[in-house]
């Protein structure tokens, strides 16, 4: 089975260590770049078009929302899934963001539903599900 290439891009430090803990050991997924700011994490999402880009709502530089709308606009076929402290958080998505394209929204603390959406995406027809440091 192919791994999905996923770039993670948070603007904690912890986080982005967390993510890479959690998500590395795992056979489906290859992190293929770390970014804690929005206009890294677009460069990496152009350059590298991975399969998934994990993204903070609130990064630096280039929200989250921004980076949706240029992976859209640019018709890249990288998933954005937002990591968000909640759905309800006010700097945060809102359904539109589902009408834009969004792959989802995983509340942190609540990893189950990236469980629920690499089951949904393997049984789709596509394979796919996003300091930049490459690895």
């Amino acid at each position: 089975m192919r791994r999905s290439s996923v770039v993670i891009a948070d603007r904690h430090p912890v986080v982005l260590q967390g993510l890479t803990n959690l998500l590395g050991p795992e056979s489906d997924f290859n992190i293929v770049a770390r970014c804690s700011d929005g206009v890294a994490c677009i460069e990496v999402v152009r350059k590298l078009v991975p399969d998934i880009a994990i993204i903070d709502v609130s990064l630096p530089g280039v929200s989250g929302p921004e980076i949706l709308s240029i992976v859209n606009s640019e018709k890249l076929s990288t998933h954005v899934v937002f990591f968000s402290v909640s759905v309800d958080d006010a700097d945060g998505p809102r359904a539109p963001d589902y009408e834009a394209g969004v792959g989802g929204i995983v509340e942190q603390g609540n990893w189950p539903a990236v469980e629920h959406y690499r089951r949904h995406d393997q049984s789709s027809s596509s394979s796919h599900l996003p300091e930049a440091r490459y690895q």
